[in-house]
C-alpha cells in the first residue's frame, strides 16, 4: 500500500517520517516549493524530536517522494489531508484550504481513481458532510463507489509527536461505510503491528470524530485555565502552592494530573484555535459555551499579570527567555513569550529575547526595538528582570550556572515554574523570585 499526504507541515512530516520508518512509501504534497525542496534533500521544516534522523534515512532509502503537483498522488491508494484550518477574526471556521485540497483531489477521483480520503485536519462537525460528501453527491460522485472517506482525528503533542504516533492509546476513524473503515483500520492495524502497539480502534461517526478532536483540546484549554485561575488564588492565601495543589488533586483517578500546569497559559497553533473556533461553532447554534469563553479569557489575562508584575518594580531592561509555545518545537504560532515582549517593548522597556531554536521565525513577529541574542548567559548580568517564558528544561541550567552572574535585586519571573525548588538560592543572593501560583510572602 502506498499512501499520499496533503499538507506537509507539523503533521504532514509527522506522519511522513513515522510511516516510512517502518517501511510504509509515501508520497506527499505542498503548496509550498521550499518544504518540498527541503523534505526531497531529506530535511524536515519544522523542529520535532527524532523528526531529521528519520527524514534523512527515509530518504537515503528512497522510501518517499514529495511535490507540489497532486499528480503524484495518483498511485496512492489512502490519502491524510493535514492541511491547516484556520478561523476568522470572529473565530467562524475559514475552509479555505480544505475547498482547494478537495477541488485539486477531485481531479484524479473524475479520472477514475479510486482513493480513500482521510481527513485529519481538525474541523467543526458536519464540515466534512457538507465539503466533500454533499458536494461531490451533486456532481455524480458517491461514497463507496467512487471514493472512500472519513475523519481520523490525529491526537499529538508537539515535540514528542512521533513518540505519541507511535505509543498512541486508541485511534478514532468516522464514517458513514463499513468497506472505507475496513481500509483505514487495517492500515493502522498494519502499522501498529510494525511498530509492536495494539491501540484500540473506534468505528464512530464522521460527526462524532470531527467533534471528539475539539472536545478533547477544549477540555485540555479548560485544564490549563483551571490551573491558572487556581494559581491567582494560591498567590493570596499564605503557605500555598498551585503545583502541591495538583499534585494532590491529580492523584484522583477521576481527574488524572495532566495539563495542570499553571504559568503564563497555552499557546500553540491548536488549543487557542480550536477554543476559539468550538466556542464560535457552539454559539452559533445558540448552546451555552460560557466555559469555554471564561478558559480564554483567563488565558488571555496570563500576559498582562506578568507585565503588571513588571511595573510594580524599578526595571528597565527585561529578558525574556523562551519564544517558541513550548519546549521541544519551534513552532511560535500563540508564543506568549513573542506577545510579552511586544507588551512590554510598546510600553517603553528595553526588551532582549533568546530562544534555543524559534529564534529565527521569532525576529518578523518582533517589535524592531526588541533585541535577539544568541548567548542568553552574557545577558543575564545587565538586566533588571528576567522572564521564563518558555519550559524549556535548559532554562533551568543556565539560570543555575550564571546565578553568580544575576545582580542583586534583579526580579525572575517563572512563567513556568522551572526553578520553583530553587527559590531560596535566588532569595539568599538578594534575586527576587516570582514563581505564578506561590504565595509571595515578602
Amino acid at each position: 500500500m502506498k499512501v499520499g499526504i496533503v499538507g506537509l507541515g507539523h503533521v504532514g512530516q509527522v506522519l511522513l517520517a513515522t510511516f516510512t520508518s517502518v517501511g510504509i512509501r509515501v508520497v506527499g504534497v505542498d503548496i509550498s516549493p521550499s518544504v518540498v525542496e527541503s523534505l526531497r534533500q531529506g530535511k524536515p521544516t519544522v523542529y520535532e524530536s527524532m523528526l531529521n534522523e528519520i527524514l534523512s534515512r527515509s530518504m537515503n532509502k528512497g522510501l518517499y517522494d514529495v511535490s507540489t503537483d497532486y499528480n503524484i498522488l495518483i498511485d496512492a491508494d489512502i490519502i491524510f489531508i493535514t492541511v491547516p484550518t484556520n478561523i476568522d477574526s470572529n473565530g467562524k471556521f475559514d475552509p479555505r484550504h480544505l475547498l482547494d485540497v478537495r477541488d485539486k483531489l477531485l481531479r484524479i477521483i473524475r479520472n477514475g481513481c479510486f482513493k480513500t480520503i482521510v481527513i485529519k485536519s481538525t474541523v467543526p462537525p458536519g464540515t466534512t458532510r457538507m465539503l466533500f460528501i454533499d458536494y461531490l453527491r451533486k456532481i455524480g460522485l458517491h461514497v463507496g463507489k467512487d471514493y472512500g472517506i472519513a475523519v481520523n482525528p490525529e491526537f499529538l503533542r508537539e515535540g514528542i509527536a512521533i513518540n505519541d504516533l507511535i505509543n498512541a492509546n486508541f485511534v478514532v476513524i468516522g464514517v458513514d461505510d463499513d468497506s472505507t473503515y475496513k481500509v483505514i483500520a487495517d492500515f493502522w492495524q498494519d502499522f501498529y503491528s510494525r511498530v509492536g502497539n495494539k491501540p484500540k480502534i473506534i468505528q464512530t461517526t464522521i460527526e462524532n470524530a470531527e467533534l471528539s478532536k475539539l472536545v478533547l483540546n477544549s477540555f485540555l484549554a479548560i485544564k490549563i485555565s483551571f490551573a491558572n485561575m487556581i494559581a491567582d488564588l494560591c498567590e493570596k492565601i499564605p503557605n500555598t502552592d498551585v503545583g502541591d495543589v495538583f499534585k494532590i488533586v491529580g492523584l484522583d483517578s477521576r481527574i488524572a494530573p495532566h495539563y495542570f500546569g499553571a504559568g503564563l497559559g497555552f499557546g500553540g497553533g491548536c488549543l487557542p484555535k480550536d477554543t476559539k473556533m468550538f466556542f464560535t461553532f457552539g454559539k452559533l447554534l445558540g448552546a451555552n459555551m460560557s466555559l469555554l469563553k471564561s478558559a480564554l479569557e483567563i488565558n488571555n489575562e496570563r500576559i498582562t499579570k506578568v507585565s503588571d508584575i513588571i511595573s510594580k518594580v524599578n526595571a528597565r531592561r527585561i529578558l525574556i527567555l523562551g519564544l517558541s509555545f513550548k519546549g521541544g518545537t519551534d513552532d511560535i504560532r500563540g508564543s506568549r513569550g513573542i506577545e510579552l515582549a511586544n507588551i512590554l517593548s510598546s510600553s517603553g522597556y528595553d526588551v532582549y529575547v533568546y530562544d534555543p531554536v524559534a529564534m529565527n521565525k521569532s525576529k518578523v513577529h518582533l517589535d524592531l526595538k526588541i533585541k535577539t541574542i544568541n548567548n542568553p548567559n552574557e545577558a543575564l548580568g545587565s538586566v533588571d528582570a528576567i522572564v521564563i517564558a518558555t519550559d524549556w528544561s535548559e532554562f533551568e541550567e543556565i539560570m543555575l550556572h550564571n546565578i553568580d552572574k544575576i545582580k542583586k535585586g534583579t526580579i525572575i519571573i517563572d512563567g513556568r515554574r522551572l526553578l520553583i525548588n530553587h527559590k531560596n538560592e535566588f532569595l539568599k543572593r538578594g534575586i527576587k523570585y516570582y514563581a505564578l501560583g506561590t504565595h509571595q510572602s515578602e
